[in-house]
Formats: structure tokens, C-alpha cells, sequence
């Protein structure tokens, strides 16, 4: 681009191969009047969008998309600033880049912000082996996900910065997605029940948490949540902060099997929260050699409940 562009609706569609939207700088400005798209593609490979400052142009839109690649692969999204102001009261489902069916896609050096409920910040649907590197992605309402995953395999996501500040909301969010690697980000949560990293169901197998920062600040949440049918996850050498009532650092619960919790830190400071909690024929668990600070007197550091063949071994609470 050589001039900010905006749009009633959406403004670029990408219809063939190996385009690239170089925006240098300058604004696209989407969703003035109508749902639209900023930037989409569907069906065409090795896109590039990049340079760009992206406006989600009504503050009560909904269901739009500032970046919406689906079916390709090779594409590359690269130094963009996203902006998106939805509904709060009600659903705003809004996207800041979403990739359906796509392939080893790179996303890097992206910012991106949300204040509608239920948005997005990134998610990604049937994508498998792609990159997620140095990202900085903040939401700020009810019932959000900082990054989002769906049926999606072999994704690497390495030093990003996650925030989620509502209630109910998501720093890091798996859902029927395995074998990923998630190393040296730093995930927060502030609202209520509001979970960093929460892996769900039974294709949710191998995934790895290796190195990452950990904070959560509102009660009843957890820092890491493994529920349903979740296996063979390795979660390693994080540093873990809870700091209200209620908390948990590490909670495994309702058949999460052969998991690896090895070398992690550990600080728990409300009242009635636990460390690490494996529970609901949850088996063959592995906790080896973490740290374990309880800064409360009504603070816990291992709870093993309806669980068998778990071990934990060289284990230090203090």
C-alpha cells in the first residue's frame, strides 16, 4: 500500500497464488457499516500479509475477521497491528486471525487486541505445522481465548505474550489438538475462573509445555488445566504463579493418563489453592523434582485423589 484504505465491509480478497499485501505501514480499516473481513483468503497458497495496522472499523461489530485464511498452506503473517473493539454485552465472536485448513503457516511479530466478548485473538481450526513466534496478543472481556486451537497438530508456539483479563477467559486454549509445543511463552489471566492453558478431550495426546511463565490473578482459575481424556502431556521447567483464593497450578482431572510433571516452580498464594491436583481416575502420572512455594497457611501443595500408578518423587514444598 501506498495509503490507508477502509471498507464498509471487507477489503482485500486474495484470488490467486503467491500474493503478498505489503501494507507499510499504512491502515486498513474494515467493518464500518457491515461484517466483513480485512484481509481473506480461500483456496490459494504461499499469501503474505504483512506491515500492516488493522482497524475493526464499529465498536459493537461482530462476527468479523481482521485476517481469514483458509484451505492453503505456506502463508505468512508478519508485523501487523490488529485492533478489535466488539460488543461487550452480548457475543461479539470477532477474529483477529483465523486459520481454517491451513498448512505450515508462519504468524510472527503480530499484535493483536481485543475488547469484545468472546473474541479471538488468534485461532486456528485443521491447521497443523504451523509457527506462532513472538506474538503479543491481549483480550480484555468476558469468555475470550488469547489463542485458540481446534483439531489442529504439530504446531509450534514459542516466546509469545498472552493476556486475558475477563472472566471465564483463555491465555492459551487446546481443544482436540495434539503433539504441539508450547515453549518460553509468557501466559496470564486475570478474571475469575479465567484459565492460562486448558487442554481438552481425547486427541488432545502429546502435547508439550516446556519453560513457560505462568501467572494467574483472579480466583478459582487455573495455570495449567488438563480435563478429559487428555494423555501422554509433558509439562516441564515452567514457572507457575497463582496469587488469588481458590487457584491451581497444575490441575489434571477425569482420566488424564500418563502425563510427565517434571522440574516445574510453583507459587501459590491464596487461600484453599493447591499446587498441582491430579484427581478422577486420572493414572500413571509422573511428578518429579518440582518446587513448590505455599505462601498461604490455607495453601496446599500436592492433592492425589482417585488416581493410580501416579507417582511423585523428589518433590520439595515449602
Amino acid at each position: 500500500l501506498n495509503q490507508s484504505v477502509n471498507s464498509s465491509g471487507t477489503c482485500f480478497t486474495i484470488i490467486n497464488e503467491n500474493i503478498t499485501l505489503d501494507c507499510n505501514g499504512f491502515t486498513i480499516n474494515y467493518t464500518q457499516i457491515t461484517t466483513g473481513y480485512s484481509v481473506t483468503s480461500n483456496g490459494y497458497n504461499l499469501s503474505t500479509i504483512k506491515n500492516c495496522q488493522i482497524i475493526q472499523g464499529r465498536n459493537n461489530a461482530a462476527n468479523s475477521y481482521g485476517i481469514y485464511l483458509r484451505n492453503g498452506y505456506n502463508s505468512t503473517i508478519q508485523n501487523n497491528n490488529l485492533t478489535l473493539s466488539g460488543a461487550t454485552g452480548t457475543n461479539a465472536n470477532n477474529y483477529g486471525v483465523y486459520l481454517n485448513n491451513q498448512m505450515k503457516s508462519i504468524i510472527y511479530i503480530n499484535n493483536i487486541t481485543t475488547t469484545g466478548r468472546q473474541d479471538y485473538g488468534i485461532l486456528y481450526s485443521q491447521s497443523n505445522l504451523t509457527n506462532f513466534t513472538n506474538n503479543k496478543i491481549s483480550t480484555s472481556a468476558v469468555n475470550t481465548y488469547a489463542l485458540a486451537s481446534a483439531n489442529s497438530y504439530l504446531n509450534i508456539i514459542i516466546n509469545n505474550n498472552l493476556t486475558t483479563t475477563g472472566t471465564s477467559a483463555y491465555a492459551v486454549y487446546l481443544r482436540d489438538s495434539g503433539s504441539n509445543n508450547l515453549t518460553l511463552n509468557n501466559a496470564s489471566t486475570s478474571g475469575t475462573s479465567a484459565h492460562a492453558i486448558y487442554v481438552q478431550s481425547s486427541n488432545s495426546a502429546s502435547n508439550i509445555f516446556d519453560s513457560n511463565k505462568i501467572t494467574i490473578r483472579g480466583a478459582s482459575s487455573r495455570a495449567i488445566y488438563l480435563y478429559g481424556m487428555v494423555s501422554n502431556t509433558n509439562i516441564i521447567y515452567n514457572n507457575i504463579t497463582a496469587l488469588a483464593s481458590g487457584d491451581y497450578g497444575i490441575y489434571a482431572y477425569n482420566n488424564v493418563n500418563n502425563s510427565i510433571i517434571n522440574y516445574n516452580n510453583i507459587n501459590i498464594y491464596g487461600t484453599g489453592s493447591t499446587a498441582i491436583v491430579i484427581s478422577l481416575i486420572s493414572n500413571y502420572n509422573n511428578l518429579t523434582n518440582n518446587i513448590i512455594y505455599t505462601n498461604n497457611t490455607g495453601s496446599y501443595g500436592i492433592s492425589l485423589t482417585s488416581t493410580s500408578g501416579t507417582t511423585a518423587i523428589g518433590n520439595l514444598i515449602v
